[in-house]
């Protein structure tokens, strides 16, 4: 079965609206959720930290950069750029998960040797980025995920929806990150669009 990690949204429209789709997840689906929130200030982050930490289990959420806030909320997985992360294992050690972002099978095979599993995208073509295209062919993608030796696993991101999250499972990724297809305008939308998976 394909582990399923959904990434929030960028922006922090509607925070009190995602904040409970982001415990719903977690608390339903023991889900793995993506903090992602490009050029925010530290202090929207602490928000939705603290927000969470008050209603669901904080060992669920990854951050993304903003490492300062992994020990004073128990957050449970750093995701950052290679030198970034070997920073926070000095500090933080095997207590968390650790994930990178790459965008070639290239960048996979050289990602830093402490992570714990890598984006690799976009698989498809973006649902949420606009001219976000796919540069990957299938026989490439499946032959490459059959004969690798690493123990790093490889999560698709990209474009995945209803109608091809089996092509995922079927090339041998070992999960799907979701994002475009998840976001819905409301906690029953996001959970129905979860569900369908």
């Amino acid at each position: 079965m394909l582990q399923l990690i959904v990434i929030t949204k960028e922006s922090i429209e509607e925070a009190s609206n995602e904040v409970k789709i982001i415990a719903e997840l977690i608390n339903r689906f023991n889900c793995r959720v993506h903090l992602r929130k490009k050029n925010c200030t530290l202090k929207d982050i602490e928000f939705y930290c603290e927000s969470l930490s008050k209603i669901t289990d904080m060992s669920y959420i990854t951050l993304h950069e903003n490492a300062e806030l992994l020990y004073k909320y128990d957050i449970g997985g750093y995701h950052a750029k290679k030198d970034n992360l070997s920073k926070v294992y000095d500090i933080m050690g095997d207590k968390i998960l650790y994930s990178q972002s790459c965008h070639s099978m290239k960048e996979v095979e050289e990602a830093s040797e402490i992570v714990n599993y890598v984006f690799l995208s976009p698989i498809f073509d973006s649902i949420s980025k606009e001219g976000y295209k796919s540069n990957f062919k299938d026989d490439e993608l499946k032959k490459w995920l059959q004969n690798r030796e690493s123990a790093t696993k490889v999560i698709a991101l990209g474009g995945i929806s209803c109608d091809n999250i089996s092509i995922i499972s079927e090339l041998g990724f070992d999960g799907a990150a979701l994002l475009g297809t998840i976001w819905g305008k409301n906690i029953n939308e996001a959970i129905k669009n979860y569900e369908k998976l």
